[in-house]
């Protein structure tokens, strides 16, 4: 069972300089935006080959009420949550971790967005949820 989230070997150098640079505080925090960057965009990408160190689950114990919120809404069953699920999960944040990468690195790195002030435009402009309608729940 998985217990930790990997990054991909081709955007393990953005990662690293994104934190480096001091953009980020950790590759954790590079690891949320992308997986939202990627849930915003409804864009999953496999991850073929790894690199860097995983990201190990306890890291993420303060921010996994917001991935799991993430998981139910893209499978839309809340069963997602249990145990035995967890690797197909941690499979999905990976994917859209890497979408969301490819996103911002092709926008930030390639794209319109090249100094600190267009990086932080980009990151707000890409994590706005006004989009999104959660589900309601009825009382009777």
């Amino acid at each position: 069972m998985k217990s930790a989230l990997g990054k991909s070997a081709a955007m393990e150098p953005y990662y690293q300089y994104l934190v480096k640079e001091g953009y980020f505080e950790t590759m954790k925090d590079v690891m949320l935006l992308a997986i939202m960057i990627g849930f915003k965009n409804e864009a999953r990408i496999p991850v073929t080959k790894y690199g860097g160190d995983a990201i190990k689950e306890h890291i993420f114990k303060d921010d996994m009420d917001y991935l799991n919120v993430i998981a139910v809404l893209s499978t839309k069953d809340i069963k997602i949550l249990l145990d035995e699920n967890k690797d197909e999960k941690y499979k999905m944040f990976e994917e859209y971790a890497e979408a969301g990468m490819n996103a911002f690195v092709k926008e930030v790195f390639t794209g319109q967005y090249t100094s600190a002030e267009r990086i932080i435009e980009y990151v707000r402009k890409s994590v706005s949820y006004t989009h999104l309608t959660l589900p309601t729940t009825s009382r009777v």
